[in-house]
């Protein structure tokens, strides 16, 4: 049973899923990191006197 069951969850998660969760998260990451970013940018400007 355990083993059937561990064969399932294998099957669900390809060598390409184990590769690409990493990388969307860098990418989400950095993606979040560029957008608050151009926040500061926007922040500082109007904070100009």
């Amino acid at each position: 049973m355990a083993v059937s069951q561990y064969l399932d969850e294998a099957r669900g998660y390809t060598p390409i899923d184990i590769v690409l969760e990493p990388v969307t998260a860098v990418l989400v990451i950095l993606v979040i990191r560029r957008l608050t970013a151009r926040q500061d940018v926007a922040l500082r400007v109007a904070a100009r006197p």
